[in-house]
């Protein structure tokens, strides 16, 4: 699966049956029927430590002024979109014609190092916390960004919200985030 295997290209195209993954590990052989390409950024989500979501977990590290761990070398690309365009995606899939059965990619369509998500999170919250890459741990693959062709096209979708105004808007309303 692409998320712990290796995508045959960028932009991720839509999943379709004819496309093949190659899971490098058994969590990947699972991740197809669980998650999408994007990674949500939104209200803290509950996750076991070694699977935390970056932008909660950064975000709080930075507001408390505490460390920014980033796996591999923070070239790594992701593709993050704020929970509200995915909600607003979720409802025009609801009633639009013709979607039956297709896997349709919701994302922002935007690359985003994990070196500059760090610089984002330190603007958003005004801090300096210390970075510590930790080039032992393999940070994913290299890139993923999703193709959000099909959901323009079908659905009329286009993100509204920027990374960094998720990150303030993230930061704002979840109380779990606030600094003590």
């Amino acid at each position: 699966m692409l998320l712990r295997g290796r995508a045959p290209r960028m932009p991720f195209p839509n999943w379709q049956q004819n496309i093949m993954f190659a899971p490098s590990a058994r969590y990947g052989v699972l991740k197809p029927s669980a998650c999408g390409c994007s990674m949500p950024m939104g209200r803290v989500s509950t996750s076991p430590p070694a699977h935390a979501p970056v932008i909660p977990q950064f975000l709080r590290q930075a507001a408390q002024n505490g460390t920014l761990v980033i796996h591999g070398d923070g070239n790594q690309t992701r593709d993050f979109v704020y929970v509200d365009d995915v909600v607003k995606a979720m409802i025009a899939a609801g009633s639009a014609p013709s979607v039956n059965d297709t896997i349709i990619n919701i994302g922002s369509g935007r690359e985003t190092s994990m070196r500059e998500l760090v610089r984002l999170v330190r603007e958003v919250t005004n801090s300096d916390p210390e970075i510590v890459y930790n080039p032992h741990s393999d940070g994913g693959p290299a890139r993923l960004c999703a193709d959000i062709t099909l959901a323009k096209n079908k659905l009329g979708y286009q993100p509204a919200v920027s990374l960094e105004t998720g990150l303030r808007l993230t930061l704002e309303l979840d109380p779990r985030l606030k600094t003590r």
